[in-house]
């Protein structure tokens, strides 16, 4: 894993990452810069395109428990409950980083999938300000954004196609997370035409 050019200021900056093996494919190095402010409760990682997967950047409000997934090249924002079990408060994820640095740790990175359905309409921008996140009010109010529900099962499909989204039958975000994990974010947006 490699950890660099994180330096303490009133908010965290740096970059992060992971090699990880999927399946019998070959290593993989997921990086990625990330933002992180303890007073504001807030995380915020982008990560480039890579492999398979769309450049992202996620952003993890800690005070209302949502997740904002930014989709880069489509412009587009889709927000979903803030899931603790596998994203660590800003305090963790810092705490990780001074690990590793001291090499407390020397960790392997799981992946973790997750399929999620988008639920229309679009938000308006005063629904994702009424949301009560300054931060991805912020990031996302400017652009086409969506609420997230996750699938009942990971094969599950949407019944009806999504109109205004990019064409594609999902789109595919990964990031690492303060518990050692690359998470896998698979988005289903419907048919393609």
């Amino acid at each position: 894993m490699l950890f660099k050019y994180l330096h303490r200021k009133p908010i965290y900056y740096g970059w992060c990452g992971a090699d990880y093996v999927e399946h019998d494919m070959k290593p993989a190095k997921l990086q990625e810069r990330v933002e992180i402010d303890q007073e504001n409760e807030y995380e915020k990682i982008e990560v480039p395109q890579f492999g398979p997967y769309r450049p992202g950047t996620f952003i993890h409000d800690f005070r209302q428990n949502l997740t904002a997934i930014i989709d880069v090249w489509g412009e587009q924002c889709f927000i979903k409950s803030l899931d603790r079990r596998q994203t660590a408060p800003p305090s963790g994820f810092i705490d990780l980083v001074r690990k590793v640095e001291s090499g407390y740790y020397d960790q392997n990175a799981a992946v973790i999938r997750e399929r999620f359905n988008v639920r229309l309409p679009a938000l308006t921008y005063d629904e994702v300000r009424n949301l009560g996140s300054w931060v991805i009010t912020h990031q996302c109010g400017h652009m086409k954004s969506y609420m997230l529900e996750k699938a009942r099962h990971l094969l599950e499909r949407p019944r009806r196609s999504v109109g205004g989204l990019a064409k594609c039958p999902n789109l595919q975000f990964a990031f690492y997370n303060a518990h050692g994990s690359v998470i896998q974010d698979s988005i289903e947006l419907g048919n393609c035409a």
